[in-house]
């Protein structure tokens, strides 16, 4: 099979997927998700799915570091917009002030509503990197999916970190940079 079609089934096509994935995650209606745990893990499953594929695809072609890392860059993008589809999707917890137009109360909590775009991607975005502030809380349900999107992270974190150090490594050698000691 001829390098660049390899590439596009192994590389652009979970990339598609997962931005399929995001889009439609999105998309979805409030009460499409809550209650619903299983749309939400299997929403995860496909997004697991293309990224396996993309992982055995960005380890078995050689596609140049760069556009290997603007691969995982954007699927990267792409999974944070997967798992806070589904955040939007299910709702939320927070437990600060709750703000009517963007929060339900709940006992003592406040629960996200569907028109609350911001904080799904902002949950995201922290449980991807791990940072984990505690403002917002996935609620009991989808504990196991956030758990699931840190390790996403970690994995993609230091796969991220390793290509950029190698292309920075080698325009430092290609620049006549310190010699590489053994």
């Amino acid at each position: 099979m001829h390098r660049y079609l390899r590439a596009i089934i192994y590389v652009l096509f979970p990339l598609a997927n997962n931005s399929v994935l995001a889009i439609s995650a999105y998309w979805f209606n409030f009460a499409d998700f809550t209650g619903h745990r299983f749309i939400c893990y299997i929403t995860v499953a496909c997004a697991l799915a293309g990224t396996v594929i993309a992982l055995r695809g960005f380890k078995a072609h050689d596609l140049g570091p760069r556009p290997l890392l603007y691969a995982l860059v954007a699927h990267c993008l792409t999974i944070i917009v997967v798992f806070a589809g589904i955040y939007r999707g299910y709702g939320l917890m927070f437990g600060g002030f709750c703000d009517e137009k963007l929060y339900t109360k709940l006992e003592n909590l406040c629960v996200s509503s569907s028109n609350d775009w911001i904080s799904p991607l902002y949950f995201s975005v922290v449980t991807w990197t791990t940072l984990g502030y505690g403002d917002f809380i996935p609620p009991h349900e989808l504990r196991l999916v956030a758990a699931i999107e840190a390790l996403f992270g970690y994995l993609f974190f230091g796969i991220v970190v390793g290509i950029a150090t190698a292309i920075i490594s080698q325009r430092a050698a290609s620049n006549g940079g310190p010699a590489q000691q053994p």
